[in-house]
């Protein structure tokens, strides 16, 4: 199996670089990589146009954060929020969320 860029650089003529993937839970793991990225982007934007129209980060973050949860709760249920919500602590606890930081 192989990943290849759009269809449409094949209609323009450009050639197609392949990338073989050795088996399909590392083609999952691509995916979900890549829906990670996009509900970032989409997340950012969202943010960033509460913060132009003047709306406080500590605000944002906590709706965000609510909403989130809220939504969790009601397609996936309690303990999906639950196991989010330890994977936060987590995150906080060793530093994951902090900034990269490159000492010259």
């Amino acid at each position: 199996m192989f990943i290849g860029q759009a269809d449409s650089d094949r209609q323009r003529g450009q050639k197609i670089t392949m990338k073989p993937v050795e088996n399909l839970d590392q083609l999952d793991a691509m995916i979900v990589e890549e829906k990670h990225n996009v509900a970032s982007e989409f997340l950012k934007d969202a943010w960033q146009d509460a913060v132009s129209e003047g709306i406080e980060t500590m605000i944002i973050a906590r709706s965000a954060v609510r909403l989130a949860l809220a939504t969790l709760i009601e397609s996936d249920g309690e303990k999906s929020a639950d196991r989010l919500t330890r994977e936060v602590l987590e995150w906080l606890e060793t530093g994951a969320l902090l900034p990269d930081r490159s000492l010259h």
